[in-house]
C-alpha cells in the first residue's frame, strides 16, 4: 500500500542481514513485513513479523511491533529502529541454538517458553488481519481491479507463465496465487485455478521425493488423488516427512509420508501422527471411508 514503509524496510533489513557480524540464518528462516493498514500475511509462514500498529507516538509517527512467530508479546517502537529489533531477535535465535531445531524455525524455540530479551515484552495489541482476497476479480486491498489466479500446488510451468504475462505484470503472492493487476478478463487456462471450491486450492504439500532428499515418500501423485475424494470445505496437507514443511499448523486431513507408506491423522501436524504405515492404496480406501461418514461430513 502506498507509504507503508516496505519498500525502505526491506532495502534496510536486507542490507542488514549482510553486515559484518549478521546472525548465520536457516534457509527457510524469514521476515515478514505486513504493513498495510491491515495485515495480509498472518496465515503465511513466517519466524520474526513486524507490522503498524493502532497506536502512535504523541509526536504522530506510526509505530510497529516487531514480534516472534508464535509469541505472545514483542517490541514496539518507530520506524527508525525496527530493523535493529528484527536483527536482535535474529541473533536471540540463533544464541539459543534455533538452527539446531527440527524445523529451523522460530515457533518452536517459542514454544519452549524461552524468556524473550527485555525490549520484547510488550503484550502484543495487533490491529486485526484483512480477509483473504478470494479468487477471481479483485475489487479491494491487492490493487484497483485485476485479477487473482491460483497455481495447483504452487507449481507453474514456463507455459502457463508465457500464457499469464500476456495479461501483464505478475505479482507472486503467498497463498499459491498471481495477481494481476492489469488484466481486463480473468485467465482461462487449465492449469489455473480460479474458483475457491477446487479441491487443489484446499491441498498443501511439499515437494517430496525425490526431489527433496530429506523426503520418505512421494507426495504428488498422491496428492491427485486425495483431490479426488477431498469433501467440499475440507482441507488437506501431505508432508514427504515429519517436519511439515508446507504447513506447520493442524489441518482437516493431514498425511505423512513414512518409508515404506503413509501415516494419516484428523486435525493433527506432521509431526504428530504414529502408527503403522499404510501403502497408497489402503490409505486412500481409508480416506474415501472415514469421508463418506456423516461425522466427516
Amino acid at each position: 500500500q502506498a507509504n507503508d514503509a516496505t519498500q525502505p524496510l526491506c532495502v534496510a533489513l536486507g542490507n542488514a542481514q549482510g553486515d559484518t557480524g549478521a546472525p548465520l540464518l536457516p534457509s527457510k528462516f524469514g521476515f515478514v513485513l505486513d504493513l498495510g493498514d491491515a495485515p495480509y500475511l498472518r496465515a503465511a509462514s513466517g519466524d520474526v513479523r513486524v507490522e503498524r500498529a493502532h497506536t502512535q507516538s504523541p509526536t504522530q509517527e506510526p509505530l510497529f511491533w516487531v514480534y516472534p512467530e508464535g509469541a505472545t508479546t514483542g517490541w514496539l517502537g518507530h520506524q527508525s529502529l525496527v530493523v535493529k529489533a528484527a536483527m536482535d531477535l535474529a541473533h536471540w535465535f540463533v544464541r539459543h541454538n534455533g538452527f539446531e531445531n527440527p524445523r529451523g524455525r522460530m515457533r518452536v524455540l517459542i514454544e519452549r517458553a524461552l524468556p524473550l530479551p527485555d525490549a520484547f515484552q510488550t503484550p502484543l495489541d495487533l490491529m486485526p488481519p484483512a480477509p483473504q482476497a478470494p479468487l477471481g476479480a479483485v475489487q479491494v486491498g491487492l490493487g484497483q481491479g485485476g485479477f487473482l489466479v491460483g497455481l495447483r500446488f504452487g507449481q507453474m510451468s514456463a507455459d502457463l507463465c508465457s500464457y499469464l504475462c500476456g495479461f501483464g505484470p505478475l505479482r507472486m503472492t503467498p497463498w499459491r496465487q498471481i495477481y494481476l493487476p492489469q488484466a481486463k478478463v480473468q485467465p482461462t487456462h487449465p492449469a489455473l485455478l480460479t474458483d475457491a471450491n477446487d479441491p487443489y486450492s484446499r491441498i498443501d504439500i511439499c515437494t517430496g521425493a525425490p526431489a527433496c532428499t530429506q523426503a520418505l515418500g512421494e507426495t504428488l501423485s498422491l496428492a491427485h488423488e486425495v483431490a479426488k475424494i477431498l469433501p467440499k470445505g475440507r482441507f488437506a496437507h501431505l508432508s514427504g516427512c515429519a517436519k511439515g514443511c508446507a504447513r506447520a499448523s493442524a489441518c482437516d486431513v493431514t498425511i505423512v509420508a513414512q518409508k515404506g507408506g503413509f501415516l494419516w491423522g484428523r486435525n493433527a501436524q506432521a509431526g504428530n501422527l504414529f502408527g503403522p504405515a499404510l501403502s497408497q492404496e489402503y490409505l486412500l480406501e481409508d480416506l474415501q471411508s472415514a469421508f463418506e461418514r456423516p461425522d466427516h461430513a
